[in-house]
């Protein structure tokens, strides 16, 4: 699919329709992770188990995604994506672009540029999510796919 096709296709979905995650993982549907419920307004500690079962239950409903070690496993196939979750089990995910741009949206905004480094202790400029970062591969098909539909 070429770029303004692309442009195109994203537009057709209105800001509220989406979610971080429906933009990060290509649904244009509002994400929700039910295993992270029992963790909301928990402790720090909780964060690793609470990250383990959100992926745990990303890749059963997801199956274009997988997780990676390290930026260096994307194929040209595929794109970045981050998620990480905060100390009160909410989520959030930033899509890097094959330019190297990193860009998110936070629930109900228009998707924007993620300033800073995804790797730093806590991405503070978007609610202090504190928790381990996971990787995963998005599969670039998979917006064809949903084109198609």
């Amino acid at each position: 699919m070429r770029e303004f096709e692309k442009v195109k296709f994203m537009s057709e979905y209105g800001t509220l329709d989406y979610n971080c995650g429906g933009y990060a993982l290509g649904t244009f549907n509002w994400v929700n992770i039910d295993s992270l419920l029992p963790f909301y307004s928990t402790k720090e500690d909780l964060i690793a188990k609470a990250t383990k079962e959100a992926v745990k239950e990303l890749l059963q409903r997801f199956d274009y995604i997988r997780v990676v070690d390290k930026k260096a496993e994307i194929t040209k196939e595929e794109f970045l994506v981050y998620f990480r979750i905060s100390h009160d089990g909410d989520f959030h995910f930033l899509k890097e672009k094959h330019n190297g741009k990193i860009y998110h949206k936070m629930g109900s905004l228009p998707v924007c540029k993620f300033h800073g480094n995804p790797y730093e202790k806590r991405w503070s400029n978007v609610n202090n999510y504190c928790g381990p970062i996971v990787l995963f591969a998005v599969s670039n098909s998979h917006y064809e796919r949903k084109r198609g539909e």
